[in-house]
């Protein structure tokens, strides 16, 4: 199709050996030449896609535009590929994260403006869609009055929250590590840059500068979000087949629990949804008007979209996919100044891209290399999935009606829309943006498809269905409009929507049985209940969940620096800083011992001696414990207990290394870890001979004995 619009023997040739070389690609795999094939065939179709915009350009603004453009989209993926580092890339995200973002957000808002300037119907015409409107308020009250608020994915939300708390209170794209309370004051420390993107929190510390600071904020932004996700559903199907065919999607998203699910927590994965359905609307309002009209709120729409999940960055292909469609279609290049100039805001996607990828050299963060893209996971997460999408269960937060009316559906528009590309192609109808949206959607589910985070029926990973489900959503209002050939929809049939949302959707979410199975986010909602009504500021907490303590602003450090410096954590309270130190461990049960042991990651130095104060068994998989440090005794061996008893011959390379530390073969002698003696604590360090001056008295902390750990 594209050939036929080329009228220059130069440009085809380009095209030609780009096809080629991509077609040699295919041929190896991801090897050292490899690479340099796919610069060749990425070279070539620029070059030939630079000779058509030149061709069609009609004016010189226009063609140092497309110039500019050019440039800077090759010196950002210059930068991002050859010039940033991680450490760059974590410091540019930390210090610079926020006002990229908040440029992009401010851009995206002005661009939005001025396109309802310009189309507004009027009021008349917006007030007969009160269906819509009605429907998606109650909808989101739906969704708002079964599942549990709180934060569900630990700690990927807890993480969130802690981007928030500083783009409110510092402006910086980070998260603080633990926190101290000095002077009365709760002080943050060991700054961190996580691997998401950052537009939900960007959001979330809107509401923090317009409303206080709280964590609850996240749920409210969700709350608000779910709404404005509906608002897009009835948007679009609106524009596909009237206010019925939106109704109906609007019905359909009622009835699947995941979204109640997702609407009521601190996560980012519904503001991701939303942010790909409002893209479809921008999308098709600029491919419906000529020249430059709606350009900026598509580009900035797909910036926007960038910013909220990992693989929505492949979303700002489809805009570039449309611009030379919509050219060729006019045979005239149109770019506006604030398109040309919107490269460099793609920059924190792809920064944040880098420090996931470990700069390249193999070492992913948190993941393993051969957890992303790996083929040996499709098999398995196909299975997975279609056992999640497809099976009847009132314990899944899927929806049966959507998964198979949406995967017909699917199967149907692609059918309809691609038999007449051609001739969408030179229209202005919505099947050419609405296609290349859906076939994002795809490649999104088939880079997770490809990756191994869980399987989708696993309780923290079912939320990464939820493209494929809106997407699905998309194509049944497009099958229904369709087949309708312009006749009404008979209300009968969104009433059996709504039927069927309250009838399957209300029973899983009020049971929340999907939440209730993740078993982090229910050992530490127990733990932080516990905090919040026993603790004060006086108490320093010690944990995995340093972020969640901070959050919340109580004082913590996270295990690891206790583990790096035991004798300190006691010392705070000889020195007075606080008043007591809690411990925050969790406990599984050990098949090969028969005995509740602590987890390897939440192992705490032997040295410490530690006194139960509260204990919650209520979890079937894992039992948390609160204790008090009492002691500490230098006399005992440094480092964490590591029980030779949990392992033998059959024991994995990945049990080991899950266990900590090196693989001892097992003696038998070794006993379980329950509670550590504190009848008689030992004597610890102390501090002697103290400087009476203050100031020589901080000077001597600061060189000998640290304050905080």
């Amino acid at each position: 199709m594209t050939l036929r619009f080329y009228h220059d023997r130069t440009t085809r040739w380009l095209l030609l050996g780009a096809a080629a070389l991509a077609a040699l690609v295919m041929c190896f795999y991801f090897d050292h030449a490899t690479r340099w094939l796919l610069v060749g065939a990425a070279a070539l179709a620029a070059l030939a896609a630079l000779v058509m915009c030149f061709n069609y350009s009609h004016d010189r603004a226009t063609r140092w535009r497309l110039l500019g453009a050019v440039a800077l989209s090759s010196l950002v993926m210059y930068y991002r590929f050859h010039l940033a580092t991680v450490p760059i890339a974590m410091d540019v995200t930390q210090y610079a994260g926020y006002w990229l973002v908040a440029l992009t957000a401010i851009t995206f808002v002005v661009a939005l403006q001025e396109e309802v300037r310009a189309h507004w119907p009027g009021w008349k015409r917006v007030c007969a869609h009160w269906p819509g409107l009605l429907a998606a308020m109650l909808i989101a009250g739906f969704w708002q009055v079964h599942e549990p608020h709180d934060f569900k994915i630990l700690f990927d939300e807890h993480v969130l929250g802690g981007i928030a708390r500083l783009m409110h209170y510092e402006r910086q794209g980070a998260y603080a590590g633990y926190a101290h309370y000095i002077n009365g004051h709760l002080s943050t420390f060991g700054m961190g840059v996580d691997k998401r993107p950052l537009m939900y929190p960007f959001l979330v510390s809107i509401l923090h500068d317009l409303t206080g600071f709280r964590p609850e904020n996240s749920f409210v932004a969700n709350g608000l979000i779910s709404f404005v996700l509906l608002l897009f559903i009835y948007g679009l199907g609106v524009v596909i087949g009237g206010w019925r065919i939106g109704c109906l999607g609007q019905m359909l998203l009622a009835g699947l629990p995941l979204i109640a699910q997702n609407a009521t927590s601190g996560g980012f994965d519904l503001l991701n949804v939303t942010a790909i359905t409002g893209f479809v609307l921008a999308a098709w309002n600029y491919w419906r008007q000529t020249g430059t009209g709606g350009l900026d709120l598509c580009v900035y729409s797909g910036l926007v979209l960038a910013n909220c999940r990992y693989e929505s960055l492949l979303f700002l292909g489809v805009v570039m996919i449309l611009a030379v469609l919509k050219w060729i279609r006019e045979r005239r290049t149109s770019l506006t100044l604030a398109a040309a100039l919107s490269p460099p805001l793609a920059l924190p996607p792809l920064l944040l891209n880098l420090i996931f990828m470990g700069g390249g050299g193999g070492s992913y963060f948190q993941t393993k290399q051969e957890n992303f893209l790996n083929v040996s996971h499709l098999g398995d997460n196909i299975f997975h999935a279609g056992y999640f999408l497809f099976l009847p269960d009132w314990h899944l937060n899927s929806s049966i009606l959507l998964s198979v009316a949406g995967f017909a559906s699917l199967l149907l528009t692609l059918m309809w829309i691609l038999r007449r590309l051609f001739i969408f192609a030179r229209e202005s109808s919505v099947e050419v943006p609405f296609l290349f949206c859906v076939l994002g959607v795809l490649a999104v589910t088939f880079i997770t498809l490809l990756s191994f985070w869980g399987f989708w029926d696993d309780p923290p990973v079912q939320r990464l269905s939820l493209p494929l489900y809106i997407a699905f959503a998309w194509c049944v209002m497009y099958a229904a409009a369709r087949s309708l050939r312009g006749r009404t929809l008979p209300g009968w049939v969104i009433g059996a929507a709504a039927i069927c949302a309250v009838v399957t959707a209300a029973p899983v979410s009020s049971e929340a049985y999907t939440t209730n199975e993740l078993s982090t986010y229910i050992t530490y909602r127990w733990a932080r209940d516990y905090v919040l009504k026993h603790a004060d500021p006086s108490v320093l907490i010690v944990s995995r969940a340093s972020v969640m303590f901070t959050l919340y602003g109580l004082p913590n450090i996270h295990l690891g620096i206790a583990n790096h410096n035991p004798y300190k954590v006691f010392n705070v309270v000889q020195l007075g800083l606080y008043r007591e130190v809690w411990v925050v461990q969790e406990y599984t049960l050990n098949g090969k011992l028969n005995a509740w042991v602590e987890w390897p990651a939440a192992r705490l130095d032997q040295r410490i001696l530690l006194k139960t104060i509260a204990e919650d068994v209520s979890n079937v998989g894992v039992h948390v414990r609160i204790s008090k440090i009492v002691g500490y005794d230098a006399t005992r061996p440094a480092g964490v207990r590591r029980l030779a008893a949990e392992l033998d011959a059959s024991t994995t390379e990945q049990e080991k290394k899950d266990l900590g530390g090196d693989y001892v073969p097992p003696t038998g002698t070794e006993a379980p870890i329950t509670e550590r003696p504190a009848d008689e604590p030992p004597a610890f360090p102390t501090i002697t001979q103290l400087p009476a001056d203050q100031k020589e008295f901080n000077k001597f902390l600061g060189s000998q004995y640290p304050m905080l750990p």
